[in-house]
């Protein structure tokens, strides 16, 4: 083999191994929500709702390998629909407590506001911690060691065949796929989705790179960095967001946040709620208006560069007498 080919080779070996520490060396963050938690905080909200508006159920898609049950949150009952799944990875907590934030905004929303009107344009299914085991334990794999977010081909472990039954028997109009890079990874936050040459149909690739620039253009005028990927290879479809589009036939938008030192829990769960948000409106008939915010956030960030960069041009002619001076030191 080629000197160049095994060093680079060596070179990301020593990049995978380097990021895999890193994991490892995670804790807990303070506060997080634990299984329990989240069990409880779902029920109570299950209960407020059947004083407001009773439309919120809750349901067990199956159990973990240690008998934990995968609860999924259901709101609203529109034509549409959306699977948002969240914390396929247990030491990546900011997408549950996304989770929790989106549906306590869905579930206490007043009845005369816009939210609570886009809920019956469209349902909404929530996965707030698929891989509950792994949470418990704040380590990716699941019980049995297996990342289940490379085991969507073969479907070997009970969360991932549980999650593969609802998919099929919900069939969603889209599905969110949300995660947290490692630890020691400087890229903002992305989403990822179908495009040409991934394998996906040319209807999958077009709804999905729809979506994706709707979700873009919005969290940018959000005041969020997200920039945007496609998947343009062959590799097998282990991953659920490439195995839901390309496989499953069902439009599917991964999204990352970065946990760069400094950027707290918090603050990742706020660019979830967000991405949510975002879906959600999409997915309810705001989509024109989404692009219409976008456009407008546009138009004034060129506005301020421009002005900017008029701002520190220097004027046609000799430079001031002062200029002149400092340049003869």
């Amino acid at each position: 083999m080629p000197r160049f080919i095994l060093t680079v080779l060596a070179f990301l070996f020593c990049g995978w191994v380097n990021s895999a520490q890193a994991e490892r060396n995670l804790v807990r963050p303070p506060g997080t929500t634990r299984y329990a938690s989240m069990v409880q905080q779902l029920t109570a909200l299950v209960e407020y709702d059947k004083v407001h508006a009773s439309q919120m159920t809750l349901t067990s898609l199956g159990q973990s390998v240690k008998g934990r049950g995968l609860w999924m949150a259901t709101v609203g009952h529109g034509p549409k629909s959306i699977f948002y799944l969240c914390r396929q990875h247990g030491h990546e907590p900011a997408s549950t407590e996304g989770a929790l934030a989106f549906l306590n905004t869905l579930v206490k929303a007043d009845a005369d506001t816009p939210t609570a009107h886009l809920l019956e344009n469209v349902t909404v299914y929530v996965v707030p911690m698929a891989n509950p085991d792994g949470s418990e334990a704040f380590r990716r794999h699941n019980a049995r060691n297996v990342d289940l977010n490379r085991d969507w081909l073969r479907r070997t472990q009970p969360e991932t065949r549980a999650l593969y039954s609802a998919l099929q028997r919900l069939r969603p109009t889209v599905v969110t796929d949300q995660h947290e890079l490692y630890p020691d990874d400087a890229r903002p936050d992305f989403t990822e989705t179908a495009g040409p040459g991934s394998g996906a149909s040319p209807e999958i690739i077009a709804a999905c790179g729809d979506t994706q620039a709707v979700v873009q253009g919005a969290m940018q005028a959000e005041g969020y960095s997200a920039v945007s990927h496609l998947v343009t290879d062959t590799h097998p479809a282990r991953l659920a967001h490439r195995y839901v589009s390309i496989v499953a036939g069902v439009p599917a938008v991964l999204f990352e946040t970065n946990r760069l030192p400094g950027r707290s829990v918090a603050t990742r769960a706020e660019a979830h709620l967000q991405f949510m948000l975002i879906v959600f409106r999409d997915m309810a008939g705001e989509r024109e208006q989404l692009v219409a915010e976008a456009d407008i956030w546009r138009a004034a960030h060129s506005s301020m560069l421009a002005s900017r960069h008029k701002e520190f041009q220097r004027p046609p002619g000799p430079p001031p007498a002062a200029a002149q001076e400092k340049g003869a030191d």
